[in-house]
């Protein structure tokens, strides 16, 4: 302990004195500091010290005052008994009148019991008869229980104490006593017979409104309850003062009881679990496999409670807590029923039933009956609900992939082969069967979660379900892939209709971002907090998946479309280009792709497929400078652009918004005049461009030079060089910032 003590002061020490100047500046204030701490300290030991002190001295005195009490007592004690002696020897004849008059009250004593004899056949008999009544009256039945009762309690007492005095005499008078009570004991065992047989009939007599029949059996166990109370005193003060009257045969004390225990209370609530356990078995008894049927039957624990409540707990003591008798047995009976239930095979439907019911009974408990949910112990589903909504949403997960699989194998099935076209709405939009179905499933597992109210297991059907449509989505996407690739490597060899069935696919994606969105909607108001955010973020996971997906299949109609504009684009800017207008055939090709997309696609993706057009449109025409026979010829190059940004301008225009249309455009109007700028000033005309589009290749312009036939080679070279001084000598603001198509120029 030393040790200890020693070790801990130098590591304090240590840790206050790390460097050698601390010896001389922080030893004086550390002294100071740690003898105010010791003052305090010994101030508070000296206050504590005085409190223990004062507490001990006080209890000594209480001791001491005590111990003079109880000498005092003993004084008086032996004073007392000393004048009863003394009082006997004052009195003439004292022995002589106690003996008389102890003789006188044996008479008395005497006489009463030979007349309880006398009478006790009569009374017996009367009880015997009110008790045959009773038994045979079943309309109005214990209408004498008080009565019969109060008979045989004063018979079986006359009884018990007529063989407690004769403990001591022969075994003949003992045994002629034993067949005299004999008819007592078979009419006090036919009347609890009796009794607990109206006890077992506790609802009957509830539901028939039988209020005084209920008071009677509650008063003749509370006086039987009384009785043992009585008797277990006595003889435990008996037993506790067995010493003191074997020491002194004056002293009568503890002479304890002659009545046997009889336990009417105990049995009263044995009774009660049988008569509970029989109401189970009569409701549940054809549901013993059947979840979903026990769950149903088990809804009549609320009306018996509710009686238990109004005709059953106001009849009988409040300390015997009648109510919370019923309501705990009855628990505990649900409790094990469920359990031996779950053990066994649950399906899907009867987990979230069974999820629900346990949610609203615990709801009805505390509502209907005020039963409070922590004082319904053990907890229902306790260490099981976790496995039942695990298997509930294993099962949700496999039957949602094994049904979404089998949607997918045959709608990709029929996009693959497209030996019959798309189906097509009232209005001429092709979609397909798979997001209907799809979503009606999905549909159907939220409105089955949703009956359970269980909103944790919502959120985790939601995710699986999210999960499930992700499994799609990556399926469609690798479907369109592999078919784009067929078209494009093989399309003499593949089935026709791809275009369409991408139209369908964009409709059907977009019908399913509605559908999600539907949902969301409909689930706003019935979930809130982490439970809400957790839902809303799978489903906008899953709508931009739907969202990607039709963005593939958009990307797969351009694809197509520029495939097959590809032998065109290779002439522009070419020699061919000056001779013939290529944008005839390119604008045709475009109105007839335009047209499908217009007349069967939905709003919203021909939208989107009409802008990014546009934006292919004009990266494949830049693209195309980059042609090997590609040659500027001034000023007829500029003037061959002009008229294809007109014919593109104007066929643009009835699909997209005059203002979207110059926007775009407005990028091949820039490289319009880099190709038509003056060689010695394109530097110039360069910045000016650049400042709005940052992202402009130095590339473009070397290109634009190389392909101009007013410049050459060597001039090129020192026409670059100076741009791209200028380039780095000039840096503009929003450089970075801004990412226009000249970003997506794919030969630069």
């Amino acid at each position: 302990m030393d040790t200890n003590i020693k070790e801990a002061a130098l590591l304090r020490l240590a840790d206050l004195l790390k460097h050698p100047d601390d010896l001389t500046t922080k030893v004086t204030a550390l002294r100071k500091k740690f003898a105010q701490e010791k003052a305090t300290i010994d101030a508070q030991l000296k206050s504590d010290v005085q409190t223990q002190f004062d507490s001990v001295k006080v209890g000594l005195e209480k001791l001491l005052s005590g111990k003079n009490q109880m000498d005092l007592v003993k004084v008086d004690l032996k004073s007392i008994d000393q004048i009863c002696l003394d009082s006997q020897n004052e009195i003439k004849n004292y022995s002589r009148i106690q003996k008389i008059s102890q003789t006188h009250q044996n008479f008395i004593a005497t006489k009463e019991f030979v007349e309880r004899f006398t009478e006790f056949t009569t009374h017996l008999d009367q009880a015997q008869q009110l008790l045959e009544e009773d038994m045979k009256n079943t309309r109005e039945p214990g209408q004498n229980l008080l009565k019969i009762h109060y008979e045989i309690y004063r018979l079986e007492q006359f009884r018990d104490i007529t063989m407690n005095q004769a403990k001591k005499a022969s075994m003949d008078v003992i045994a002629t006593l034993r067949k005299f009570f004999l008819k007592l004991e078979d009419v006090a065992s036919q009347f609890s017979s009796y009794l607990w047989q109206l006890v077992r009939e506790i609802f009957f007599l509830v539901s028939s409104n039988k209020g005084v029949t209920l008071v009677y059996i509650a008063k003749i166990i509370e006086s039987e309850e009384r009785a043992d109370q009585l008797a277990m005193a006595a003889e435990k003060a008996r037993t506790a003062n067995a010493n003191l009257r074997s020491t002194s045969s004056k002293w009568k004390l503890a002479e304890g009881s002659s009545r046997v225990v009889k336990g009417y209370r105990r049995h009263l609530f044995e009774i009660f679990d049988e008569v509970i356990s029989n109401r189970f078995n009569e409701y549940l008894q054809q549901y013993q496999q059947d979840l979903s049927g026990t769950l149903s039957a088990l809804q009549f624990i609320f009306d018996d409670l509710t009686m238990i409540y109004d005709f059953l707990e106001p009849r009988f003591p409040k300390q015997y807590n009648i109510f919370s008798y019923f309501v705990k047995s009855y628990h505990r009976h649900i409790h094990e029923r469920l359990t031996r239930m779950i053990q066994e095979n649950v399906d899907a439907g009867s987990v979230l039933k069974l999820l629900r019911w346990v949610r609203d009974y615990y709801t009805d408990m505390s509502q209907q009956l005020g039963v409070a949910e922590d004082l319904l112990e053990p907890r229902l589903l306790e260490g099981h609900e976790g496995t039942l909504v695990e298997e509930y949403l294993g099962l949700t997960r496999d039957k949602l992939f094994e049904w979404i699989r089998n949607l997918m194998k045959t709608e990709t099935g029929e996009f693959v082969s497209r030996i019959k076209p798309p189906e097509g709405g009232a209005n001429g939009m092709y979609g397909m069967s798979a997001a209907v179905i799809m979503f009606q499933m999905i549909n159907q597992q939220i409105d089955i979660v949703l009956d359970s109210n269980h909103r944790e297991l919502l959120c985790s059907v939601i995710a699986e379900c999210t999960n499930a449509t992700k499994d799609a989505q990556s399926q469609w996407i690798d479907v369109v892939r592999s078919e784009l690739k067929r078209q494009l490597d093989q399309p003499k060899e593949v089935p026709e209709g791809l275009v369409d069935y991408l139209i369908a696919l964009c409709n059907d994606q977009i019908r399913s971002i509605e559908y999600t969105e539907a949902i969301m909607q409909r689930l706003e108001l019935l979930v809130s907090g982490k439970h809400k955010e957790q839902i809303n973020m799978n489903l906008s996971s899953a709508m931009e998946g739907f969202m990607a997906v039709s963005q593939a299949a958009s990307k797969a109609l351009l694809d197509i479309v520029f495939h097959d504009l590809k032998a065109i684009f290779s002439q522009i800017f070419c020699q061919s280009w000056y001779k013939e207008d290529l944008m005839l055939p390119v604008i045709a090709t475009l109105k007839d792709y335009c047209h499908d997309f217009k007349t069967h696609m939905q709003q919203y993706p021909f939208t989107k497929i009409m802008d990014h057009l546009l934006d292919r449109f004009i990266l494949a025409y830049l693209n195309a400078l980059r042609n090997k026979n590609a040659k500027l010829t001034l000023p007829n190059a500029v003037s061959k652009i002009e008229g294809d940004i007109k014919a593109t301008y104007d066929f643009f225009l009835g699909y997209i918004p005059q203002e979207q249309v110059e926007k775009q455009m407005d990028v091949l109007l820039k490289v319009e005049t880099l190709i038509g700028s003056s060689a010695n000033m394109i530097y110039l005309d360069f910045y000016g461009v650049r400042k709005h589009y940052p992202d402009i290749p130095i590339g473009l312009v070397e290109t634009i030079l190389s392909k101009r036939d007013d410049v050459d080679r060597s001039q090129t070279k020192e026409l670059m060089d100076t741009i791209r001084v200028k380039a780095k000598e000039q840096t503009l603001s929003n450089e970075g910032n801004v990412t226009s198509l000249f970003s997506k120029l794919t030969l630069y």
